[in-house]
């Protein structure tokens, strides 16, 4: 039991299949949860399991003092094409921007690739005659029948959210925001998103996409966000909701509401900020953090204990990633996101059979209701869970620490209707597609590793996520890496993220202006006042939060070559800048342009795109603790054997179930399985195991 007068920090994090959650204590006492999601109401498993953990320890739910929530909504509700019915008002002519996108493939010689469907369809896509020129002067005003039709064909047609994203906004938003006024007055039920408060930049297709994305899931994170903050109300804990962004910070939940577009790649992003804090502690100098759940598979690389960033992702393709160069593959989001890639591999990814007769594993996936068939909850396709049942690598009785019980019948039987359509053993089958889900895993770590330029050989693995730890030895072997490290609590993972990520507030402006011209005092001027008020917005948003303490602020700016793509992001230095701040700056970036981009032509003038700001307070003063207070719990089977099955080429063998602590003593050759609460470790043979100094688990060749 934990002192009842206690204040604590509960962590919860929702996956395709289970929700994790993580309360930590004061007194730097951990204790942990594992539940089915409630797909129905993701917010029913967070108040539950939270209400269960507390009560656990005797401690009131009033003295918790912050609730810190990964989701995965917003990326699923792009992928399953569930978000709001949402309408697009633009200008007159760029009806179909969403349509043209960039003009540009990400499989250029693949003759069969299709785009996916815009997020607006057509005939919800509304014009005005209006006009702004480049420089922010008023062309022409917008025709107030025009855009009242607009609306009103929009609320006939059943949409819940409205984007208005007309063309040079971002130089000046007057009409922008003139229309925002007219939907409120003639739409009041409506969400609108207006994308100059978005995205105040140049890219008329990166600026309505983003504004579309954010409308397309405003109204579905408000119905969410709401519900689980009337939950948590409701068993007693009145803390803030902090939501995780997709650069690894929190942000207020009523802040999220406003922008969830900020947070669609909110859970991914909490476990690579662990990922990056163990890199920093333990000492590991590259690292590919290879996170697997039930419904996708994330990948990002930390080199000498740093995370890789990007400006914008693209979501909705088979392979999600953030990339200067790959684009054209999905909707594109435009914000400050960590460099990772997504594909939908997990272990809830259901097997099937093509019209060809071959084995395909996903994207599809069961979830969490009905979950793959030995989950016994009514679903009857063959999962990767299921495969992993029938091959020995998943406990066959029960998992969450024996909590969660499971039926291995149904899953050899569902395993066997495949197997019977392939001609195949069921076990030559359950492999076929664990090696498969491995080969889609391959995509996403590809993507952020040598598609970067970088020899995975000499780059460690570190594999989390409740089915990680499973598939991580034999993806391993296949990309032949080295080594594999796995976390204490390797499937609440990300909870730990949660516990240590940072409060951060963004804010970008638009400030278009050759470098050269900055030297005018009136510009010069113009841009020290627009830094001031953004450092003034987002310390009051911090202060709004419940922090005064110290805002540590950050400020960038975004500059390309004239007539030329490809930006770069630079920091800028405190204070007010002058012209010395200004040709550090300019020689600041043909350094780097150089570096990115390996060319810089002679003669191109350097312009400034954007200016950015970013308030940050830090939550943990020491990040590491949360890791060294975790004390993982062996799972139900450990001090038995079993049979595994590691395929043709190795057959069946027996295999012995340790606990973590085994390894302390001495390197434990494989084939074992370390099985823990939360997850299991397959340590092939040909591979031993052993646990570093800091508790982690490290399976070497």
């Amino acid at each position: 039991m934990v002192d009842p007068a206690t204040a604590c920090v509960v962590a919860a994090d929702i996956g395709g299949t289970f929700t994790d959650l993580v309360v930590s204590f004061a007194d730097g006492t951990l204790i942990t949860h594992k539940v089915l999601s409630t797909p129905d109401d993701y917010s029913r498993a967070i108040a539950r399991g939270m209400e269960r953990l507390l009560a656990s320890a005797g401690v009131p739910a009033e003295r918790t003092r912050e609730v810190c929530h990964g989701t995965t909504l917003g990326t699923n509700a792009v992928l399953e094409r569930r978000g709001a019915a949402t309408g697009l008002i633009t200008t007159k002519g760029f009806r179909d921007v969403l349509e043209i996108r960039r003009i540009r493939f990400p499989e250029p010689y693949n003759v069969q690739w299709e785009k996916p469907e815009p997020l607006v369809p057509r005939e919800l896509r509304m014009e005005v005659t209006e006009r702004i020129a480049s420089d922010g002067g008023v062309v022409t005003p917008p025709d107030a029948a025009e855009a009242a039709a607009a609306i009103r064909a929009l609320v006939a047609a059943g949409v819940q959210s409205i984007a208005v994203a007309l063309i040079n906004a971002y130089a000046n938003p007057a009409h922008e925001e003139w229309l925002a006024a007219q939907v409120a007055a003639l739409a009041p039920g409506c969400s609108v998103t207006v994308s100059s408060r978005l995205l105040p930049e140049m890219g008329e297709y990166e600026r309505t996409s983003t504004a579309v994305a954010n409308a397309y899931l405003a109204p579905i994170m408000e119905r969410y966000l709401g519900t689980l903050r009337r939950r948590l109300d409701d068993v007693g804990s009145h803390a803030p909701l902090f939501v995780a962004q997709s650069n690894g910070g929190l942000f207020l939940h009523t802040f999220a509401v406003r922008k969830p577009f900020l947070s669609i790649e909110s859970g991914p992003a909490a476990g690579c900020v662990a990922a990056r804090q163990l890199a920093r502690d333990c000492g590991y100098g590259q690292l590919i953090a290879v996170d697997m759940g039930g419904t996708t598979t994330k990948a990002s690389f930390v080199a000498d204990g740093e995370l890789a960033w990007a400006s914008e992702m693209e979501i909705g393709a088979p392979l999600s990633v953030a990339s200067r160069l790959q684009k054209g593959g999905g909707y594109a989001i435009r914000c400050p996101i960590i460099d990772l890639a997504e594909v939908g591999a997990g272990g809830g990814s259901i097997a099937w059979v093509d019209r060809a007769g071959l084995l395909h594993v996903g994207p599809h996936s069961a979830g969490a209701m009905p979950g793959p068939a030995c989950y016994g909850q009514g679903g009857a396709e063959a999962t990767l869970t299921d495969a992993n049942v029938v091959l020995g690598y998943i406990n066959p009785h029960a998992l969450a620490g024996g909590t969660f019980a499971i039926d291995p019948d149904k899953a050899h039987a569902a395993v066997a209707r495949l197997a019977e359509r392939l001609d195949k053993s069921v076990e030559e089958t359950a492999y076929g597609i664990h090696v498969i889900a491995n080969s889609n895993m391959m995509a996403a770590i590809r993507a952020v590793s040598t598609q970067r330029g970088k020899d995975i050989r000499h780059v460690d693995m570190l594999a989390f996520g409740g089915s990680g730890p499973v598939q991580a030895v034999g993806l391993a072997a296949s990309l032949s890496m080295r080594r594999v490290i796995v976390p204490p609590f390797p499937g609440l993972f990300s909870c730990f993220g949660l516990l240590i990520a940072d409060v951060e507030h963004h804010l970008m402006r638009g400030f278009v202006s050759p470098l050269d011209a900055l030297d005018r005092p009136d510009t010069l001027a113009a841009l020290n006042a627009a830094l001031a008020d953004m450092e003034a917005e987002v310390r009051d948003e911090l202060r709004a939060a419940g922090y005064d303490a110290e805002v540590l602020v950050e400020r960038a700016a975004c500059l390309k070559l004239e007539e030329r793509s490809g930006e770069v992001l630079l920091p800028l230095p405190p204070g007010r800048l002058g012209p010395a701040e200004l040709d550090d700056l300019r020689q600041r970036f043909l350094v780097e342009y150089g570096h990115v981009y390996r060319h810089v032509p002679a003669g191109a003038l350097p312009e400034v795109l954007n200016v950015r700001v970013v308030g940050r307070v830090r939550r943990a003063a020491d990040p590491g603790r949360a890791f060294r207070a975790a004390r993982p719990q062996p799972g139900p089977s450990v001090g038995t054997e079993r049979g595994v099955y590691f395929g043709p080429q190795v057959g069946h063998v027996v295999a012995r179930v340790h606990p973590r602590d085994d390894l302390r003593a001495a390197p434990l050759a494989g084939p074992l399985i370390i099985e823990e609460a939360d997850s299991s470790t397959i340590v092939q043979p040909g591979w031993q195991a052993r646990l570093d100094a800091w508790g982690n688990i490290v399976v070497e060749r």
